[in-house]
């Protein structure tokens, strides 16, 4: 009689529709271990893999690096061209100034390049790059910027919502009466949202201020004055009305400037865009609050067997909500089909090992 097989769990077992890596019997555990350990050996593992979380390219670092490349060749033309190769011949202080004003689409008018042909061919190609190239990384510096305030935005919704959810699944039979004890609340929580947005923006104000006051000094502008060309500046109007005009102002504000436009731009966005973020979200409540019918269930079958499994409806709410796109889920789910070597509908230590290194 031949000994029993002992089975010992790679990583333990789970429910059903769950990746794992499945029990494996001693005698076929002992090879993957030496396949597995082989592997190891040779730094296979070393690369990233999926669970080792997902960086957008914007928050990546190569975005910095490309941004610092981009900014220096972007700067060096502009002084090359207008200080020494046009017939400009700006100061470097000038060219930086005026390069800058360019790419941020200030605009002030204060100075301008010569009306020759190589000067006007120059400046067209040179505004392009400039506000093509760098105004992505200006957006994306904004974003980064506020990304605390926007990060708290978003939480307070997410409050909002949880305790919405809450109320409903505690009254099942009332989803009416809660969705509009929702809406009420939603109109009452409104005000205070927007009062609490505008305290953390007008910190950000108060550093756009900040930023400001040198120049205010140097052109000996009053506050209204100096306040004045922090809005026009800082929403890209460039009246030009009031601009930099001495050496000092000029050099503080190839810094000031891009921050003034990368932050104040994305402020302006966000506060406009609150209103819409809270009609949706009170929509998504709307939703979420009706019945399942029978036609629902018809829709979140996938696979067309009469049930209607967590991942099923897991996949019809975000593409509802409209939080994923279709397109999104189907390549998630081509990816582990790709992965799913023997098509079990399960990821196991076998799958992962005979997928190409």
């Amino acid at each position: 009689m031949s000994p029993p097989q002992s089975s010992t769990p790679l990583l333990g077992s789970s429910g059903d529709g769950v990746t794992t890596i499945d029990n494996y019997s001693t005698s076929g555990g002992r090879q993957q271990q030496k396949q597995q350990g082989d592997l190891e050996r040779d730094g296979s593992d070393s690369s990233p893999g999926l669970g080792d979380g997902y960086i957008a390219w914007s928050d990546s670092s190569e975005t910095f690096h490309l941004a610092v490349m981009h900014t220096l060749i972007y700067v060096t033309i502009g002084v090359l061209g207008y200080s020494f190769i046009l017939d400009t011949k700006w100061s470097i202080i000038d060219s930086l100034y005026f390069s800058v004003v360019v790419f941020t689409t200030v605009g002030y008018g204060d100075i301008s390049p010569d009306s020759s042909d190589a000067g006007m061919i120059f400046t067209i190609f040179f505004s392009i790059y400039g506000i093509v190239i760098l105004g992505i990384f200006l957006g994306i510096l904004g974003d980064m910027l506020v990304e605390r305030q926007e990060k708290i935005v978003n939480e307070t919704l997410e409050r909002t919502r949880k305790k919405y959810l809450g109320s409903m699944f505690k009254n099942p039979d009332h989803s009416d009466e809660v969705a509009a004890e929702g809406a009420e609340g939603s109109k009452q929580s409104f005000f205070l949202d927007i009062a609490h947005v505008a305290k953390e923006y007008m910190m950000i104000s108060g550093v756009l201020v900040v930023i400001g006051i040198p120049i205010m000094v140097l052109e000996k502008w009053s506050a209204i004055r100096g306040i004045y060309w922090l809005v026009v500046t800082s929403t890209t109007i460039g009246l030009g009305d009031e601009h930099p005009e001495t050496q000092w102002s000029k050099a503080i504000c190839i810094i000031c400037i891009p921050v003034l436009v990368a932050l104040g731009g994305t402020i302006l966005g966000k506060v406009a865009s609150f209103y819409l973020d809270k009609r949706n979200d009170a929509k998504v409540n709307e939703f979420l609050s009706r019945a399942v019918r029978i036609g629902d269930l018809e829709k979140m079958d996938l696979d067309g067997d009469s049930n209607v499994t967590k991942d099923e409806f897991l996949v019809y709410m975000l593409t509802t909500l409209q939080k994923v796109e279709q397109s999104d889920i189907d390549e998630i789910f081509a990816l582990f089909s790709k992965l799913d070597k023997n098509k079990d509908g399960t990821l196991n230590l076998k799958d992962i090992m005979s997928s190409p290194m």
